[in-house]
């Protein structure tokens, strides 16, 4: 069985499929950082108060916590030729990305 784990993991099909969900995982990250950096110049202004934009944005640093940590995972993983882990990290933390939600909680802000 571990001799299977082994032949299965050293295929080249594997290591390229571990590369390309290691590259979308980091693709998903910078997103979370352009979105960051959009909230910030888009909700720069004095009448708008900064609690508002960390409320706003706190979804999407959840998200970007668990893609990073993910990716650190990931590449250390890879770093040891573990492929067959890096895939499933990597499928993990897509998955979480997508379940937790994008809407920003407002309910204690006054209507």
């Amino acid at each position: 069985m571990l001799e299977k784990l082994k032949e299965i993991n050293s295929k080249r099909s594997v290591e390229k499929i571990s590369m390309v969900l290691i590259i979308v995982a980091i693709l998903h990250l910078l997103n979370v950082f352009a979105v960051y950096y959009s909230t910030k110049l888009n909700l720069s202004n004095p009448l708008i108060p900064k609690c508002l934009a960390f409320e706003i944005f706190n979804p999407y640093a959840e998200k970007g916590f668990i893609l990073a940590f993910g990716l650190l995972i990931a590449t250390f993983s890879k770093f040891l030729k573990q492929n067959l882990i890096v895939i499933t990290i990597c499928l993990l933390i897509l998955v979480l990305y997508y379940l937790t939600g994008f809407e920003p909680n407002f309910e204690e802000y006054p209507k």
